[in-house]
């Protein structure tokens, strides 16, 4: 949070509105973590955790920010206009019309409720056209993903750290197998496939992987 309000404070001020947008898109990537370490905490227990991802929505919503990005664009100052109009009437139209294309309300909560009855219990649900959009994106690049490599010296292992991977491993499961490259003395190394871990490839993943073993530590092996 410490970064924001200096950020804020500098950007000119129709950049600043956009910036201070933070905590609603922060809030939402906060979740979805959430999602995955509770998913990786009650599994031993048989609970189950879905995390809903809903797209686009009829609600309330977007009359309110249509008046929100009017207000924006009257009160900028001849300068803010010359630099920003353009692009920002350019933003408001394209937000406006794909809010509103939503989905309604009722059907969305048809299909939160379909995902709660669902067996086995699925990890994410999109809710909507451009949901499912957004996740067969994400599928694509996972496919194009042939392996995914942690690799690590020899001195740097530890019982420890194997137990953060196999955990790191479990919150992401998917369809991506997994490899542990071993550096040995004398510059050789040995490779164990993981036969018990397939996940889904993303940032995070690679950031919670070189948090373990150091930067660098996992390679993905692009088909």
């Amino acid at each position: 949070m410490g970064p924001a309000p200096p950020l804020t404070a500098y950007a000119p001020r129709s950049r600043a509105r956009s910036i201070a947008s933070w905590n609603w898109a922060s809030s939402k990537a906060a979740l979805e973590a959430f999602a995955d370490v509770y998913r990786g905490e009650l599994k031993p227990f048989g609970v189950d955790f879905v995390m809903v991802q809903p797209g686009n929505m009829v609600t309330g919503g977007p009359a309110k920010t249509a008046a929100e990005l009017e207000k924006v664009a009257r009160s900028m100052t001849p300068e803010q206009r010359d630099l920003y109009g353009e692009a920002f009437d350019a933003f408001a139209a394209a937000l406006n019309s794909m809010q509103d294309r939503g989905l309604p309300a009722d059907a969305a909560a048809a299909k939160v409720i379909e995902a709660a009855e669902e067996t086995p219990a699925p990890i994410r649900v999109p809710v909507g056209p451009d949901a499912e959009e957004i996740l067969r994106l994400v599928d694509a690049w996972n496919q194009r993903t042939s392996r995914v490599v942690v690799a690590v010296n020899e001195d740097e292992l530890s019982a420890e750290r194997l137990a953060e991977l196999r955990r790191a491993l479990d919150l992401v499961p998917g369809g991506v197998p997994v490899s542990f490259e071993l550096g040995l003395p004398g510059g050789t190394s040995a490779v164990f496939d993981l036969p018990r871990h397939r996940v889904c490839v993303s940032e995070s993943l690679e950031h919670d992987l070189d948090g373990i073993f150091g930067r660098g530590a996992t390679r993905c092996r692009v088909a």
